[in-house]
């Protein structure tokens, strides 16, 4: 693994032994397994998800595009766990649409002048989608355990559509 990367190595023997996820992550340089191990890098360090929408409807129905960033990071020593409770694809299984939904929510609570002139207006939604997916990985993590945090949310600034702009 690179810096700021941990392997995680799924056993799946043929013949004998036992399978599935290994509880120790390879944090640094390499490691010999048997051929019929699987391998999975995950980066613990911040990583960036965006969320791009176009003709999103403000409250009055006026189409917007606008884009989300969510910025999370994995638990260090924890992939494993994360690779087992909710697989590689843990992100756009988990996280995506709920996320999209929050912004959703936000653009539709808003009228377009707002959105595009009033700054603050970012600054509590990006604190409040904060909160929310902060407390949505501690739902998810009382079923089974969800080694991610939230470090940041960051929204650009809403650009009326071509069509908007030429009315």
């Amino acid at each position: 693994v690179d810096g700021g990367e941990e392997g995680v190595f799924i056993k799946q023997p043929w013949f004998f032994g036992d399978g599935g996820v290994v509880e120790e992550p390879l944090t640094k340089g390499s490691e010999w397994k048997v051929w019929s191990t699987d391998y999975v890098k995950y980066s613990v360090v911040n990583n960036k998800y965006s969320v791009s929408f176009d003709d999103i409807a403000t409250d009055e129905a006026t189409p917007l595009d606008i884009t989300a960033h969510l910025f999370l990071k994995i638990k260090e020593g924890k992939s494993p766990i994360l690779h087992k409770n909710y697989g590689k694809e843990w992100y756009e299984n988990n996280i995506k649409e709920v996320f999209s939904k929050h912004v959703r929510n936000f653009v539709s609570m808003h009228d377009m002048r707002s959105l595009i002139s009033e700054r603050d207006i970012y600054e509590d939604i990006e604190k409040t989608l904060k909160d929310d997916m902060t407390a949505y990985f501690e739902e998810l993590s009382k079923d089974k355990e969800f080694p991610v945090d939230v470090v940041n949310v960051v929204i650009d600034k809403a650009k009326p559509n071509n069509n908007v702009l030429e009315e």
